[in-house]
């Protein structure tokens, strides 16, 4: 992902990069060993100010409604300018305003920062169609392999 296609921020980098290698491989979603899990992601997140009619967002009250705008405005920046028609990076196919919103509210919603707060964000099919609790049950981490551990948090309770 060039950097001038970034959402701005370290976060807005990692959020972008993440976003548009998931929009990848949805592009080649019969060749991938990942199209199960891309199958089970919403078709649409209608609760995402990206996604709102003008009335909604004009609705919307300030910090979030300048934070939307930003972030809205970043979007179309991406979809208009640097994605702007058929991208090799998606198999030919041009990626429009609704798909990056799309991939962006996906990462925003599913992504887990299991290697520290400050780093970059995986998405863990597994642990998404786990991720249902208001109260967290489970611990999630990285290891230096990079494989991911999941403790119940019912062991963990028996730890401390």
């Amino acid at each position: 992902v060039p950097p001038k296609a970034w959402l701005p921020g370290e976060q807005g980098k990692q959020a972008t990069c993440l976003a548009m290698a998931l929009l990848a491989h949805r592009a080649q979603d019969n060749v991938l060993a990942l199209a199960p899990y891309l199958r089970t992601l919403p078709a649409s997140f209608p609760g995402s100010p990206v996604f709102f009619a003008a009335a909604e967002f004009d609705a919307l009250q300030m910090p979030l409604a300048s934070v939307a705008k930003q972030r809205c405005a970043a979007l179309h920046h991406l979809a208009s300018g640097p994605l702007a028609g058929p991208q090799p990076a998606f198999s030919g196919c041009s990626v429009d305003l609704n798909a990056v919103g799309w991939a962006l509210a996906c990462v925003s919603s599913r992504a887990f920062r299991v290697h520290g707060a400050g780093l970059a964000p995986s998405l863990l099919p597994v642990m998404d169609l786990a991720n249902h609790a208001l109260e967290p049950n489970v611990r999630v981490s990285a290891e230096p392999d990079g494989t991911v551990t999941v403790m119940p948090a019912a062991l963990l309770a028996d730890d401390v």
